[in-house]
């Protein structure tokens, strides 16, 4: 805002409206912590001269913009596969938003649709755990949120058919066969 003024020359206020900046009057009040109204919101600049508070400018503003933070609504998946298969993967949350998930070794991207949604497929050879770490707007500015939840996907071995020895049986008889 000051540019190459000395800040300790002068005092930076802002305002809601420009008639408040001109005034002088109802300064946001802390600026680190100000709630806008509405999205986006002209904010105005008061810039008074500390020797001379008769010297101000408010001719500067700018536009607030609040871009709310992405979430991750929902992670599903399947739950028990045999080895060799693969399972499904299903994320939900911020249209367009990246979510990173991790299967306790490596983190993965995926980016949801327009509609806020995205399936992978993954294979496991073990029993695995598929957790959430963060989900990312698209747009500017990069709006990073921690995101919460995990799948446990269990691997079992593949069954294997067969018998437990060699049986005879007449023609027009029946047997039992174990497997």
């Amino acid at each position: 805002v000051l540019g190459p003024l000395n800040p300790a020359d002068y005092t930076v206020t802002y305002h809601l409206s420009q008639l408040a900046a001109d005034a002088g009057t109802g300064a946001i009040s802390p600026t680190n912590a100000y709630s806008n109204i509405s999205n986006p919101q002209t904010i105005y600049i008061r810039v008074v001269q500390n020797s001379d508070p008769a010297v101000f400018d408010t001719s500067k503003s700018f536009l607030l913009r609040v871009v709310a933070r992405p979430v991750a609504t929902s992670f599903t998946g399947t739950t028990t596969i045999c080895s060799g298969s693969s399972a499904s993967l299903a994320f939900s949350g911020t249209a367009n938003a990246t979510i990173t998930y991790s299967d306790g070794s490596t983190n993965q991207t995926v980016l949801l649709d327009g509609t806020g949604n995205a399936t992978v497929s993954v294979s496991p050879t073990v029993t695995t755990t598929y957790s959430l770490v963060s989900i990312v707007n698209s747009g500017t500015p990069s709006c990073p949120n921690p995101a919460a939840g995990s799948v446990v996907i269990t691997v079992n071995d593949t069954p294997i058919a067969g018998t437990d020895g060699a049986t005879t049986v007449c023609e027009t008889s029946t047997a039992s066969i174990d497997l």
